[in-house]
């Protein structure tokens, strides 16, 4: 989803190692954290003004950027820096074994349902494409057809 480098991936986890130590402490919270972090993942740019005031947005934003009372000024570049963190989140909670099994198949799901939505969108855009360019070769031919008759007549 998110192509980091070393130094990036390094980078948010020595900042999100804070969090990893709540984590340990606050178990069914950093399970519902990661659950949000799960529909984090979904949220797209055209979609991020009506997320930044529900409150699975704001747990993440709070407690993975570690920024409070930023909520008005978040952009699109902020939301693809925050999935970033909450994907890294997801990812050290499992290295970690700090899932219960339930949360992991819930987790699983979710991200089988987004995987199973991107799928769909791709194949909606390639099939919208696809039509596209079938109407692109009918104007093209037709405008062959054309040049072949004003040659004709």
């Amino acid at each position: 989803m998110y192509d980091c480098s070393n130094s990036e991936i390094q980078e948010i986890d020595s900042k999100l190692e804070s969090v990893m130590a709540w984590a340990q402490t606050r178990t069914v919270e950093a399970e519902q954290l990661a659950l949000d972090a799960i529909r984090l993942l979904s949220c797209t740019a055209d979609r991020l003004e009506d997320y930044k005031e529900k409150g699975f947005f704001k747990r993440c934003w709070f407690k993975l950027s570690g920024k409070h009372g930023e909520m008005l000024r978040v952009n699109q570049s902020d939301l693809i820096e925050i999935q970033k963190y909450a994907l890294r989140y997801i990812q050290l909670l499992n290295e970690r074994d700090m899932l219960m099994a339930q949360s992991i198949i819930t987790i699983k799901n979710q991200l089988n349902s987004l995987l199973k939505e991107e799928e769909n969108t791709r194949r909606e855009i390639t099939r919208l494409a696809e039509k596209v360019g079938e109407r692109l070769n009918s104007i093209e031919e037709q405008i062959e057809a054309l040049k072949e008759w004003r040659e004709v007549g």
